[in-house]
């Protein structure tokens, strides 16, 4: 199984705000992402989104939906195919983590304007529901729950 972490941004004013806010916690990107969802084998991409939560749908239709600035192929050794495949079965359908999306927004806000360091536990996440950082970090056994998709990005262009 071909899998890839597919960074993108959106011309929408939520989408500009995201990427804008990532930026402050990672200044090394000449474009910013502001949602990472997951491709598998070049035909299916499988995303948690506002309102819809954890779905799949054809990359082709991915791509006329988001602006790509990013595709990194997963070098998870942990991880077998059917690992993940299980991971994207239990997670597929699962909805949106607006009570985590919340916390982490509320403590980003402490980060950018004062200064206060990011936790490293999301307090009101659920592990039933999934932002899309949560949701790829899933895939890739990392966790990413208090994560910009800028952030990690960063993280696994390091590795």
């Amino acid at each position: 199984m071909k899998i890839h972490y597919l960074f993108s941004n959106r011309n929408k004013w939520g989408s500009k705000l995201i990427a804008w806010a990532s930026s402050k916690q990672t200044g090394c990107f000449d474009e910013y992402p502001s949602h990472v969802a997951v491709l598998i084998n070049e035909k299916l991409v499988v995303e948690s989104v506002f309102g819809r939560g954890v779905r799949i749908i054809p990359y082709t239709k991915w791509k006329q939906i988001n602006n790509e600035v990013y595709k990194i192929p997963c070098t998870q050794k942990t991880r077998s195919s059917q690992e993940i495949t299980d991971e994207i079965d239990r997670i597929w359908g699962r909805p949106y983590d607006w009570k985590g999306i919340m916390f982490f927004t509320w403590a980003f806000l402490g980060f950018i304007i004062f200064n206060k360091p990011m936790p490293k536990k999301n307090k009101w996440q659920r592990n039933s529901h999934f932002f899309c950082t949560e949701f790829a970090g899933r895939i890739a056994g990392v966790n990413y729950e208090m994560t910009t998709p800028a952030k990690m990005l960063s993280e696994m262009l390091e590795k």
